[in-house]
């Protein structure tokens, strides 16, 4: 577990060294730190089974064939773009970790040029993401984090005003991952922020809806599903129902309170800024956020929609909050930091001890193991059957 902590703090060093001393180079540090704990974990934490199945399952890409692919997108229930990349991947390099590796440098890659597009303090934004998105995204939904890259391209792309680079992105995001639609819908409706008025009564409905468990959003989404399949698009629809309602993921005490807090205290603070969306170079991204915060409540019984949303908007949050301060004296700068430090650490904390937290511990290396070690010697496999045993157990 201690290593899961030396990296938080090596992230939260370049952090202070970016935001109080006014270093602009910290980032590349974080960013190689990062990197090579991430792109090269080996068999530690979430879904990497469900993965390594699929990529053990297809075919290199010169001996395999469109009706093969097509059956193993089926039967995976995963998109055909997504088994295609396992399908190249697997003929460039054989072992499963060509995939780990080759979607996390892209995403890496991105998310870094998307820190630079939106002129973000890179290294605090990406230490405070990566201390909360590590162990949902980083180590976790693989064909996720694909798409967030094209999606981030297309942020990036739009930015420049390279629209038809934009459509590309666009196209690949929603084609590896149908569920990325969402982060287009708050995209677009980032473009038009209501009044502070308007925004206030939205979020003391969403309030109430989270207080009284309201689940308004599945019922309009079944609607939306059933529509979806009298026309012709049962593929999508079956496809965002698994996500919605079929994966499992039950509302816990814990994303319960993570939601209302959220909205309380992230959603009041950007209404009393509402200020900020006349002020910003880019308006939209103070839409994403207040948006986001919308989105979770309504949709707070549906774990796993939640968190595709939560992948984008938080660093786009931490952004909008270090920015808003950034030349502040400096007891504000160093306040705000260590309260971040202090709530990420937390969350850690909390979060490895969890159940779920036998797939993080301990962590593995691919290279140490590779060269040190013995790649058998692993104990991920093991550790994933017995989260999912308990998982079974207690439901």
């Amino acid at each position: 577990m201690e290593i899961y902590f030396i990296i938080f703090g090596l992230l939260w060093a370049s952090a202070f060294s970016e935001y109080i001393l006014k270093k602009k180079h910290a980032i590349y540090f974080s960013i190689i730190i990062a990197y090579f704990f991430t792109a090269f974990r080996f068999e530690t934490g979430n879904d990497w089974p469900m993965y390594a199945r699929i990529f053990d399952n297809v075919s290199p890409i010169f001996s395999s064939s469109i009706n093969e692919l097509l059956i193993n997108a089926k039967t995976f229930n995963k998109e055909l773009l997504f088994v295609l990349y396992n399908s190249v991947m697997k003929q460039v390099w054989g072992e499963f970790q060509v995939i780990i590796v080759v979607t996390t440098t892209l995403y890496f890659f991105t998310f870094f040029k998307f820190l630079e597009a939106i002129k973000a303090q890179r290294a605090t934004v990406f230490a405070a993401s990566f201390s909360w998105l590590i162990f949902s995204l980083y180590f976790s939904t693989l064909s996720q984090s694909m798409a967030i890259s094209f999606f981030l391209l297309f942020w990036v792309s739009r930015i420049n005003l390279q629209n038809r680079m934009a459509f590309v992105w666009a196209a690949l995001a929603i084609l590896f991952q149908v569920s990325s639609i969402i982060y287009f819908i708050v995209y677009l409706l980032s473009k038009k922020i209501p009044s502070r008025k308007i925004l206030l009564i939205g979020w003391v409905l969403i309030l109430l809806i989270i207080l009284g468990q309201i689940d308004i959003a599945g019922k309009l989404i079944e609607l939306v599903l059933s529509i979806l399949s009298s026309v012709g698009f049962s593929g999508i629809s079956n496809k965002v129902s698994y996500y919605l309602f079929d994966r499992g993921l039950i509302l816990n005490t814990f994303d319960q309170a993570f939601v209302l807090l959220s909205t309380l205290l992230i959603g009041g603070w950007l209404l009393f800024k509402k200020n900020l969306s006349k002020k910003m170079a880019l308006p939209e991204l103070y839409g994403f956020a207040i948006y986001f915060i919308f989105f979770q409540g309504l949709f707070i019984s549906h774990v796993v929609f939640r968190y595709r949303l939560l992948y984008v908007a938080f660093p786009i949050i931490f952004m909008i909050l270090y920015s808003t301060y950034n030349h502040s004296k400096l007891v504000t700068r160093s306040t705000l930091l260590a309260l971040s430090f202090m709530v990420s650490i937390t969350y850690g904390v909390l979060y490895l001890n969890k159940r779920d937290a036998i797939t993080f511990v301990p962590y593995q290396n691919y290279l140490y193991l590779r060269i040190f070690g013995d790649l058998d010697e692993s104990t991920g496999l093991e550790r994933s059957r017995k989260m999912l045993d308990s998982i079974k157990r207690s439901n």
